[in-house]
């Protein structure tokens, strides 16, 4: 028990004297590193004058002081200009709200103009505060957006038909296309179609046309034959009578 209170002891002793070092170390340290608020003759390092702190906050000040007149000498002619703003304000308000109203939901033809500009600028009535120089009318412009938007709704809508009509077309096509050639839409032959029939029609004709060139000369012939044979036929006859009158006699 006598041992543990010794060493209890010696390790205060030891936390005692390395606090009291730290603490020698910091004070030292300040005491080297002092702020300097100003003295008489300003102190150097490397021959070179330090400024201390009182001479640092006199220029803050002085700067702070110049951006101040400089800010505030701004400010003054837009305050101003704002009270003079203020008193035209509910004016300009109502009647830019409506301009708007006609540009966004007015109806029949509007008169759009557009403004002019001076110089880069935009040109206005009178003061700064003033509705600004309305110029010539905007070609091409003379109805409001909801006009616009209902015309582009009916033109869509008869796009719309004409699209359905042209699909309507294209299947009709699609029929006729496969009564005229057979073929499916993969390009596969699946029945006769009238093109392959007319060509068959057109061979035949063809073949019998052929035909009729190559009999024509040997039924001419046999016509010539028929007729000599017709002639010799009746003059048959003819003697034939002749000997059955005689016979009777």
């Amino acid at each position: 028990m006598k041992m543990n209170m010794n060493n209890i002891g010696k390790g205060l002793v030891l936390v005692y004297t390395s606090a009291t070092i730290v603490a020698l170390a910091w004070a030292v340290g300040v005491y080297f590193q002092v702020t300097d608020w100003g003295w008489k003759e300003p102190r150097k390092e490397v021959e070179m004058r330090v400024a201390s702190e009182f001479d640092k906050r006199v220029v803050a000040v002085n700067q702070a002081n110049s951006a101040h007149e400089l800010v505030f000498s701004a400010a003054k002619p837009a305050q101003a200009a704002l009270r003079e703003a203020e008193n035209s304000f509910g004016a300009n308000h109502l009647f830019y709200n409506q301009e708007l109203k006609a540009l966004q939901i007015g109806s029949g033809d509007l008169d759009i103009k557009g403004v002019t500009f001076k110089d880069g600028k935009l040109e206005l009535e009178g003061k700064a505060t003033s509705k600004p120089v309305l110029g010539e009318k905007i070609a091409g412009i003379n109805k409001s957006y909801e006009s616009y938007k209902k015309e582009l709704k009916d033109l869509q809508d008869k796009i719309d038909m004409e699209n359905k009509d042209v699909r309507e077309w294209t299947e009709k096509l699609k029929d006729i296309t496969f009564d005229l050639t057979g073929k499916d839409d993969t390009g596969k032959k699946v029945k006769t179609g009238l093109y392959d029939l007319m060509n068959a029609e057109k061979e035949a004709q063809d073949n019998a046309l052929s035909e009729r060139e190559y009999l024509r000369p040997h039924w001419a012939r046999a016509l010539e034959e028929a007729e000599l044979f017709r002639a010799r036929e009746v003059r048959m006859q003819q003697r034939l009578d002749e000997l059955t009158k005689d016979k009777t006699k």
